[in-house]
């Protein structure tokens, strides 16, 4: 094995760490192959001027992984952890909460009975993601991942192979080559739907936007964008509430609502100032649960169908197809609006 690994002495990531990461990169892209032997660990630490002690490290830390078997006398030489099985699914989601149950359910039921997952979380921090990524390369059939992160995700997401990775929810536009994605057209999404609640949002003063700044949600910029551009080109009074707010909630208007933290503090005070929600005040929710189907008697909801996103991404992996597939998406109407 004659690779050039480049290993930065200014990065806060270990030189060991380094070595691995790009271990990973270089098999995965197919410039290490199964059976080819590492340099000596004199070798290489002579050849990219690192210590003997920070190649043993890396060495034997591959070893662990199952990434390189070392033979007596004879030194490293590398192996694949990929399982035999052809459905062997890296799985990575920003986070986990009860649309990404249904989505991740979905998913698993459709794929055959012997497919095998790992699911693995970033919590919206891009380093997370990328080591994460990086870590995995090599060792899967597939990679399934929900980028959520409002960034250039290109450089990272080019390590894995593109007949390897289907993406879910949210397709960044700076992605290219024949992947596979099953996504989410959150801009139009959000005018489409938000166009069909005209009717409903008639009897109210306004529509104000509330966002959460204290827990997990990531909300795409498009669809921030569309909702700007729905409440100008309606003239629809509107405010952008950054963070719940007892004292910004007011009778007469209505209120669209990304986390259900913030929802359930919102029902709080309905219940306490007496309002009826759908007739007093109104409630949008979004990205549908089983919980918004019976609360309140049912909120009305913007979401996509992530059943059906989870069942076409399994489709699409069992039949081979590499394909980009908008995701049906829109508003359902209850009782809160």
């Amino acid at each position: 094995m004659k690779k050039i690994f480049l290993i930065n002495s200014t990065s806060p990531v270990p030189k060991y760490q380094q070595i691995i990461d790009q271990f990973l990169v270089q098999r995965e892209k197919g410039h290490i192959e199964k059976g080819e032997q590492l340099p000596s660990i004199a070798g290489f630490a002579r050849t990219h001027q690192v210590s003997l002690t920070t190649v043993a490290r890396a060495y034997e830390k591959m070893k662990e992984l199952g990434l390189v078997e070392s033979r007596h006398g004879k030194g490293f030489y590398a192996v694949s952890r990929a399982a035999n099985n052809a459905y062997n699914i890296f799985v990575l989601f920003d986070t986990f909460n009860p649309y990404k149950d249904i989505l991740y359910n979905s998913f698993k039921k459709n794929l055959p009975p012997n497919a095998t997952l790992e699911l693995n979380f970033y919590h919206y921090n891009p380093e997370i993601f990328e080591q994460a990524i990086l870590k995995s390369l090599g060792r899967y059939s597939h990679y399934v991942i929900l980028p959520h992160l409002n960034q250039d995700l290109s450089a990272i997401l080019a390590h894995i192979p593109t007949e390897k990775l289907i993406l879910l929810d949210r397709l960044p536009k700076e992605i290219k080559g024949s992947f596979t994605a099953v996504y989410h057209d959150f801009g139009q999404s959000i005018l489409e739907s938000l166009k069909d609640a005209l009717p409903l949002l008639d009897k109210y003063s306004g529509l104000d936007i509330i966002l959460d700044l204290e827990h997990e949600i990531y909300i795409p910029e498009d669809l921030i964008r569309g909702l700007h551009s729905f409440t100008r080109k309606n003239k629809i009074k509107s405010q952008v509430i950054k963070g719940y707010q007892h004292e910004k909630i007011q009778a007469g208007k209505a209120y669209l609502i990304f986390s259900d933290n913030d929802m359930v503090n919102f029902i709080k005070l309905c219940k306490a100032r007496k309002w009826k929600v759908g007739t007093d005040i109104g409630l949008i929710g979004y990205d549908d649960t089983p919980m918004k189907e019976i609360l309140l008697s049912g909120i009305t909801v913007i979401s996509t169908d992530f059943v059906l996103m989870g069942a076409t991404a399994a489709k699409l992996i069992t039949e081979n197809r590499k394909e980009i597939i908008k995701n049906p998406s829109g508003l359902i109407v209850r009782k809160s609006l």
